[in-house]
């Protein structure tokens, strides 16, 4: 481990998964469901055309259906996998460590593609799209925070530009 590393101790609240979401969406997620949206139809009109030669009311009902359940799914995951209990987070230059009860994780900073402070929790965002979000009650003081965000900062900048 390096020198440099900061051991932190929190719980995360359902609030802020969900307001993490809703922030997403509205930057730039509802793109990515228009277009999928926009698929589903295109796709699932097109094979009802093949298939029976014509379209009708019922042509809309299967990909409304996909969208509808899509988007309750993807809505309600975030607050289902949710984990109330406490976390550990060691962040070093290496990448970041979570513990929660039994489950541990480790991300290498080529791994997180976005760091973020929204002034309520510092977010570090995954590839997948998962996310570390870092409230400010997890921090000692506003100067440990700072201190941190820097430091994030540099690591996932350093590794995205030397993805060696």
């Amino acid at each position: 481990m390096s020198e440099k590393a900061f051991h932190l101790n929190y719980r995360s609240q359902r609030k802020e998964v969900w307001d993490w979401y809703w922030k997403r969406w509205r930057s730039h997620l509802w793109r990515v469901w228009l277009t999928g949206t926009v698929m589903i139809f295109a796709i699932s009109l097109f094979v009802e055309w093949q298939q029976r030669g014509s379209l009708d009311a019922r042509s809309l009902a299967v990909p409304a259906f996909m969208i509808a359940a899509a988007f309750l799914f993807f809505t309600l995951y975030p607050q289902v996998a949710f984990k109330p209990q406490e976390r550990t987070l060691i962040v070093d230059e290496s990448g970041v460590k979570t513990t929660i009860g039994s489950k541990t994780a480790t991300r290498a900073w080529r791994e997180i593609m976005e760091v973020g402070d929204d002034g309520e929790a510092v977010v570090l965002v995954v590839e997948t799209g998962n996310a570390f979000i870092v409230p400010a009650r997890a921090f000692r003081d506003d100067a440990q925070r700072q201190e941190f965000l820097e430091a994030v900062t540099q690591w996932q900048t350093e590794a995205r530009n030397n993805p060696t």
